[in-house]
């Protein structure tokens, strides 16, 4: 005798996706959630730094900053204060401490006029945030382009990491807040 099922007919592709979310569903709440231990190191904030190497740290990310950019020695700023090695998340600036170089002294040499204007600067555990006004020149209709890098550094204060995400100025808003 074939033994019975109760339901015979194919299951619909939306309940049977509706099963799978919800099964998916109770085996993220099975799991164990993790300790604020584990959650804080997920994030790099487990390292506790004293204000002095905050400071230090601050120091070197604007010196480099500053070096590259307005003074267009990327080169300098490389030798000053990378670490052994250099991740650049920018998809439009090459990886590592010679991508940077290239790009820097490019932009140096087609935009001389540009300058870099720090607003804010805040630094926690092994990352600085720098937040900025970048200009350049009149004659590329004034182009102002609000930015905020993200520096990761060593336990020396060398950068090894950075991100960043830029946003141009608008001539118009529709509120009264500056974004400097």
């Amino acid at each position: 005798m074939t033994p019975r099922f109760p339901y015979s007919r194919p299951v619909s592709p939306a309940v049977a996706r509706l099963v799978a979310v919800g099964l998916f569903g109770l085996w993220l709440a099975l799991q164990p959630a993790p300790s604020e231990a584990q959650a804080r190191a997920r994030l790099n904030q487990d390292i506790v730094l004293p204000p002095e190497t905050l400071a230090r740290n601050k120091r070197n990310v604007l010196e480099f900053y500053d070096l590259a950019f307005n003074k267009g020695r990327p080169r300098e700023a490389i030798e000053r204060y990378a670490g052994a090695t250099y991740a650049q998340h920018n998809p439009d600036v090459p990886d590592g401490k010679d991508g940077f170089i290239w790009y820097f002294e490019k932009l140096a040499r087609d935009y001389p006029d540009r300058e870099v204007v720090f607003h804010r600067v805040f630094a926690e555990g092994l990352y600085v945030i720098v937040h900025t006004q970048q200009q350049f020149p009149a004659w590329l209709g004034a182009t102002q382009w609000a930015s905020i890098d993200i520096f990761r550094l060593d336990e020396s204060g060398k950068i090894v990491e950075h991100w960043d995400t830029l946003q141009k100025v608008q001539r118009s808003s529709t509120n009264l807040n500056s974004m400097f």
